[in-house]
């Protein structure tokens, strides 16, 4: 299975190898490579109005519409995302197609 951003197009005319989703039952798995639903997260640390830092080349912080953090390992600009989580209050859980969902329909989160 497969998440419906991937499916509309498992394999870009540019890439080597086909998608991997990271969504296959809409939750978060680590196996990924160049995940479409992926991407619209990590569009959101360059956008430019997203609350989003950066920690190193791998570590990546972002605010969610809900007001929660999600935290990302990632290396570089790379098709892998290695972890996401969300941390709502006191609760760590895994990154879910639902939370890219509500990324994408809601928008960047600004400053002021």
């Amino acid at each position: 299975m497969t998440c419906p951003r991937c499916a509309a197009d498992p394999q870009p005319e540019n890439y080597g190898s086909p998608r991997r989703c990271a969504f296959p039952e809409g939750v978060f798995v680590a196996d990924n490579w160049a995940c479409a639903s992926m991407d619209v997260v990590r569009s959101r640390e360059d956008d430019g109005e997203s609350i989003a830092n950066r920690h190193d080349q791998r570590l990546v912080t972002l605010i969610l519409p809900s007001g929660a953090f999600l935290v990302l390992g990632i290396y570089k600009h790379r098709g892998r995302t290695e972890a996401a989580v969300v941390i709502d209050e006191a609760v760590v859980r895994p990154l879910t197609l639902a939370d890219v969902d509500d990324l994408a329909a809601r928008g960047p989160q600004t400053i002021g």
